[in-house]
């Protein structure tokens, strides 16, 4: 009887165990499925993991469907690992990856980008006017990647440089601003960029036109998930903000704001703060015919009374000697 009391205790521990495996199963069972795509870095294949509440799971049935050509598209079963693997693209394509497994159905949209596309550099302007170039590839970090940076003005920053364990390298702040163009190298892959770094105190000022077109077609240009080409994004950008549209100029009189004092006497065509006589009196006269007439009668009458009249020679006795008398008129 006192041997039966162990046993019945190990049988009673057994069932406890195993319900909670049982138990533990059925969680797992209404778990949702979790789908993951990571391209490999040195093949651009996908690799597709299907797990469940942290758990592989294998005879996952998963279907692969794009809308451009891919030779991937299929269906596929999952591994002991719970993975399948898809090939390098040709071109970026976008794939709909449908899993099923025991009833249940998860749809995943995922890119895939080919390994000849896989690297991207980015240049990120810094508070203190120093840029960092970051390195990528397939969105993960590239150590010791050699970074190539040359620029159209005179910058101490030009050279080459190989990126940290972060995959970056910093760039020194500019004496003034420049545009550089940056190439970043690691194993057989390369990617490019450019970009403008301005110097202390510029970037506060109002770029001008051709500044603001300049610095979105090199913002395109920077655009690692850009598809297509530019032109008609760059041509809307520009008819945009085209200063000949009225951008920039004073709604009332048309003018550009940076123009001198718009306000002007509508009469007389001066500044406010502007001296001397008025330009409408000449202008009243010009428009009261009678006004000018006056002015004529009164220019005549003066021209009339001014210089000598001539000499009057008056003969009169006076006594017995004649005399000569010589008078001015002089006209008033």
């Amino acid at each position: 009887m006192r041997a039966t009391k162990p046993l019945a205790a190990l049988f009673a521990a057994f069932l406890v165990v195993t319900a909670g495996v049982s138990f533990a199963g059925a969680v797992a069972a209404d778990a949702p499925l979790d789908v993951a795509a990571n391209q490999q870095l040195d093949t651009g294949d996908a690799v597709v993991s299907v797990s469940q509440d942290g758990t592989a799971v294998a005879d996952a049935t998963v279907t692969v469907e794009t809308e451009a050509p891919y030779a991937g598209n299929g269906t596929y079963a999952t591994d002991a690992n719970g993975t399948i693997t898809l090939p390098n693209p040709n071109e970026t394509v976008t794939a709909n990856l449908t899993v099923t497994k025991s009833g249940q159905q998860t749809v995943e949209t995922v890119e895939l980008v080919p390994l000849n596309d896989s690297l991207a550099v980015n240049v990120t302007a810094n508070d203190d006017r120093s840029a960092t170039v970051s390195v990528t590839q397939y969105g993960t970090d590239v150590e010791n990647a050699t970074v190539n940076v040359t620029a159209d003005g005179n910058y101490s920053g030009t050279g080459e440089y190989e990126t940290d364990e972060n995959g970056t390298v910093t760039l020194p702040a500019p004496n003034e601003t420049v545009t550089v163009d940056v190439t970043a190298t690691a194993d057989d892959e390369t990617a490019e960029t450019t970009a403008t770094l301005e110097a202390e105190g510029e970037a506060d000022e109002p770029m001008n036109f051709g500044q603001r077109v300049s610095s979105f077609v090199h913002g395109l240009l920077g655009d690692e998930d850009r598809e297509g080409g530019i032109g008609q994004q760059v041509s809307e950008f520009a008819k945009e903000n085209n200063p000949g549209k009225g951008n920039g100029l004073d709604k009332e009189t048309g003018r550009p704001d940076h123009a001198g004092d718009k306000d002007k006497d509508k009469d007389t065509g001066k500044p406010a703060h502007a001296g001397g006589p008025d330009k409408t009196d000449d202008g009243d006269n010009e428009d009261d015919p009678d006004a000018q007439s006056t002015d004529e009668d009164e220019d005549e009458e003066e021209d009339s009374g001014n210089g000598n009249a001539g000499n009057g020679n008056g003969n009169g006795n006076a006594g017995s000697n004649p005399g000569n008398g010589n008078g001015n008129a002089k006209g008033r």
